[in-house]
This record gives C-alpha cells, sequence and structure tokens, in this order.
C-alpha cells in the first residue's frame, strides 16, 4: 500500500514538473507573441473630416514657415513694402512615401521613406507611428481641402505639367501671388485617436523649401501642434 502512495506520489510530481517545463517557456511565447504583434503596425487613418481638420490646423498655426518668395528689394525712392498674406496652392491629393531606390510612380510625387525611419526621429514620436505614416501613404489619397482659409486647392498632376514644362516661371503665370505649393500627407493616428501624426512640405522655388513632420494632440477646442521636426530644408 505504501509502495502504491509513492508511486502515485512520484507520477503527480512528475506531472506537475512536466506542466511547469512547459507552461513556463510557453508563458512567455505568449507574452512575447502579444507584444510583437501589438508593436507591429496597424495604420490608423484620419477619417476625412479629422484629415481636414488637422491639415488646416498645421497650414494655420504654422503659416509664418509658408512665406513664399521675399519681395523684392524697394527701388531708389521707395519705401520697403509690407508682406502681404498671399494664397497658398495645396494638393487636393496626398503625398506619398517610397522606399530608398523605389522607382517613382506617375501617379504619386513622392518622398522618400529611409528620412521618416532615422533614428534621429525617435523622441519625437514612436518608430511604430512612423511606419504607419508610410504604409498610410504607400498611394495617393484624395483630400477633402477645398474651402479652407487662404489656400487654392488643385490636383497635384497640374503644378507638375507647370513645373516640367516651366518650372516655377510657369508655376507663377498660372498662381500669380501665392506663397507656393503645399503638400499633405494623409494624417495617422494613435490607437486611442488622440494624437495625430502628419508630414507637409512646402515649396516656392527650386532653393525656396521644407518639408516637415508634424504632431498634433485632440483637445477640447479642437486639434494642436505640439512639436514639430524639420526633415529637410532648400
Amino acid at each position: 500500500m505504501q509502495l502504491k502512495r509513492i508511486l502515485v506520489l512520484s507520477l503527480v510530481l512528475a506531472v506537475v514538473g512536466g506542466i511547469a517545463t512547459f507552461a513556463i517557456p510557453a508563458s512567455h511565447w505568449v507574452r512575447s507573441e502579444l507584444q510583437r504583434r501589438a508593436e507591429e503596425p496597424a495604420p490608423v487613418l484620419a477619417n476625412p473630416q479629422e484629415a481636414r481638420q488637422i491639415i488646416a490646423t498645421v497650414l494655420a498655426e504654422k503659416n509664418y514657415h509658408y512665406h513664399g518668395l521675399p519681395l523684392p528689394p524697394p527701388k531708389n525712392g521707395k519705401t520697403i513694402r509690407v508682406k502681404e498674406k498671399r494664397d497658398l496652392v495645396v494638393s487636393a491629393v496626398s503625398v506619398c512615401f517610397r522606399a530608398e531606390h523605389a522607382p517613382q510612380s506617375p501617379h504619386c510625387m513622392a518622398y522618400p521613406a529611409d528620412s521618416v525611419q532615422a533614428v534621429e526621429l525617435d523622441g519625437f514620436a514612436s518608430r511604430k507611428l512612423r511606419e504607419e505614416l508610410i504604409l498610410a501613404n504607400a498611394n495617393p489619397r484624395p483630400l477633402d481641402l477645398k474651402g479652407l482659409p487662404n489656400t487654392e486647392v488643385v490636383d497635384p498632376s497640374e503644378v507638375k505639367a507647370l513645373l516640367t514644362s516651366r518650372f516655377w516661371k510657369g508655376f507663377y503665370e498660372q498662381f500669380p501671388q501665392t506663397a507656393g505649393w503645399v503638400q499633405a500627407s494623409m494624417p495617422v493616428l494613435t490607437k486611442d485617436r488622440q494624437n495625430a501624426l502628419v508630414y507637409i512640405s512646402h515649396s516656392c522655388d527650386g532653393l525656396c523649401g521644407t518639408g516637415t513632420l508634424y504632431y498634433l494632440s485632440r483637445t477640447a477646442d479642437g486639434w494642436t501642434v505640439t512639436r514639430d521636426f524639420l526633415l529637410w530644408v532648400s
């Protein structure tokens, strides 16, 4: 009888030990898998109204970035003219991102994605959110921006044709007294939809332009720009 109890107890201990041996690695694998899936980029796109509000907020709050070409110096005897607020020509279609060395798409005026993934940006926005911005803008998307103050919204193919044929002279003949050409990405949101990341470029001549990432937060009064990062300048 005692031998039987010993055998049963040994069997129970063996089973418990086996379960523990496999349960610990299994538990670790489950946690690792859940973390991996949580870190995988899964873009949360702004809806059309959110995208409009986010881009409008950047253009309104950062309009000092978008002066356009400086006014020419005054002629002899003339006073310096005060800067006038000029309209921006804004793309009706979102800008795209492409991988380094990938061919340009004829349907998308693309920006290299590697700059958005640079390690210097880790303190600005999470790598996951930046990867989601790239994924969300692999292809052009329509943007509902018509009617924004101080803007003229046009199809990017029209501007591309002007710049290709007559460069900026052609642009300003078609859009006189404007402050240049603006393109925006489709914004992406954090999972709780309380923060947003968007890329906006502004060009007004061959050596006049910037490309900037903007991080925004949602408030009771709408969106506000909390920080920005200049990616390039010309």
